[in-house]
């Protein structure tokens, strides 16, 4: 199986503590929501087998995030001199996926899909703003077939 992702999601990630400015002695903690969203297009190669009704896809690939949109800006990531990221500029970051498609077919022409993936993706000073590197996704969904 060879195919293609895109994905896309959008969450909030509240934070304080030395990034913010902190907390002072008796003073309160400075907080702030990030609001991020975050896309992924992935190349995706697998290997399928199937039993009965029921068909499982295990799948792995590469693929490639959009700029990582922060409080509704594009975010570039820079060399901060520490070796922390690439020299060059970054608004595009590679990521590896693996994971499994489940089908069962309800039907001649319809299927129930379960999915679930792994994503990994290197993002350098984003982390700051509550951007991990893992990203784990899950799914549901009827699959119709209109030929």
């Amino acid at each position: 199986m060879v195919g293609g992702e895109f994905t896309t999601a959008r969450f909030e990630v509240e934070q304080e503590g030395r990034f913010l400015g902190g907390c002072h002695g008796n003073d309160a903690c400075l907080t702030h929501t990030s609001r991020l969203h975050d896309t992924l297009l992935s190349g995706i190669i697998g290997y399928a087998k199937t039993a009965g009704r029921t068909r499982v896809l295990f799948l792995g690939g590469v693929g490639v995030t959009g700029p990582p949109i922060v409080d509704g800006v594009e975010w570039i990531i820079y060399d901060a001199g520490d070796g922390s990221a690439p020299a060059t500029t970054k608004d595009h970051l590679l990521a590896f996926s693996g994971g499994l498609d489940v089908l069962h077919m309800l039907g001649s022409r319809g299927a129930l899909v379960i999915s679930a993936r792994y994503s990994f993706i290197e993002r350098y000073q984003l982390i700051y703003l509550g951007m991990e590197p893992h990203v784990f996704r899950a799914g549901v969904g009827i699959r119709l077939r209109i030929n």
